[in-house]
């Protein structure tokens, strides 16, 4: 099937080119512009991950309850027994230790994720269509009878948990937000004045998403720059400005 005309070979190879050769193949029509970058991608990852809120909201919890040895080193080596799963069920079997058996089932549950991302990643390079996960699922479906419910559970299961997780992360950030305030001033933070923050911050993402959804690359560009120069500004204020410092054993070794 000839898509392209003769514009050359330098068209075919680009990949919106590509998804759209894949959507004609499927039946479908691109309608959507896809006008973001990879960086403009990796904005949205970078930003929902949020080391600084990470660290201003969870650092106390993961000290508490892993101490810090899970804070410090956890997660490097959790990240490694994700690619290297194996690891995670044969030579460290073999180590009767309360610590490696934390960072064992901490390592077969990453490992779990890596895969569900990868068979994503592979369903969305099959199906470079709008619609996310719902549309997946009817995609997906045994038979065209289970489609529809199918499609619709895991569209409401999605978009439940969108619209509970941005509550809760702006519910943070409204804390965040007053505490601030309380810095060299007068302001004291009630419930009310939390909510009121709160409800301030989620009409005004309803805003952006309802009318401005182009600024959001920008947003998300300007998040990058934010969260690199936020954790530099807190790595490099606790090593200088720090009054005591723990030992390598105690950061390390203290779960």
């Amino acid at each position: 099937m000839k898509l392209f005309g003769n514009s050359g070979s330098e068209r075919a190879d680009d990949p919106d080119t590509k998804d759209e050769g894949t959507l004609a193949e499927q039946g479908y029509k691109q309608e959507l512009r896809r006008d973001w970058s990879l960086i403009h991608n990796f904005g949205v990852s970078f930003s929902i991950i949020s080391v600084i809120t990470g660290v201003t909201t969870l650092f106390e919890y993961g000290l508490t309850t892993g101490g810090p040895g899970v804070m410090s080193i956890g997660w490097i080596v959790v990240s490694f027994f994700t690619l290297f799963e194996v690891l995670s069920h044969g030579g460290l079997q073999a180590v009767d230790s309360s610590i490696w058996t934390r960072f064992e089932t901490m390592a077969d549950r990453c490992a779990r994720r890596l895969k569900v991302g990868l068979a994503m990643a592979e369903i969305t390079s099959a199906h470079p269509t709008s619609g996310g996960p719902y549309f997946w699922a009817a995609m997906l479906s045994p038979n065209n009878e289970l489609a529809a419910f199918f499609s619709w559970t895991t569209g409401w299961i999605n978009f439940v948990g969108q619209f509970a997780v941005t509550t809760g992360i702006t519910f943070g950030c409204a804390n965040l937000i007053a505490t601030l305030a309380t810095v060299k001033g007068t302001f004291v933070p009630t419930p009310g004045k939390i909510l009121g923050i709160h409800a301030a911050l989620l009409i005004s993402h309803g805003l952006v998403n309802t009318f401005g959804v182009h600024i959001l690359r920008y947003l998300n560009n300007s998040s990058i720059t934010f969260h690199s120069l936020g954790v530099f500004a807190f790595a490099t204020a606790i090593v200088a400005k720090a009054p005591t410092h723990q030992s390598a054993k105690f950061v390390f070794a203290t779960f």
